[in-house]
């Protein structure tokens, strides 16, 4: 029988804490979460199954915050012209 490595637990928590990386806390958990299992990879300590979580993980806890500053400021000046266009 094939022995099949399953992807460590950080390695999921950093992909589902990448996802919610718009939740305040999120993202920093995630980028911790997918630090830490990449060390544990390259170290042997940990199985090699769960770096494309790890790296997507911290991929999203980076693009996640900004994309929702962006999605804000842009709905923020939207509503600001909107209104500013309404009184005159």
């Amino acid at each position: 029988m094939e022995d099949v490595q399953k992807a460590s637990g950080l390695s999921t928590a950093a992909l589902v804490t990448g996802i919610f990386g718009f939740v305040p806390g999120c993202s920093i958990a995630a980028l911790i979460c997918g630090i830490m299992d990449l060390v544990k990879i390259n170290n042997g300590q940990s199985s090699r199954a769960g770096k494309g979580k790890d790296i997507a993980g911290i991929i999203l806890a980076v693009v996640m915050p900004a994309v929702v500053w962006i999605i804000v400021w842009v709905s923020v000046f939207a509503t600001l012209g909107i209104a500013g266009s309404m009184m005159q």
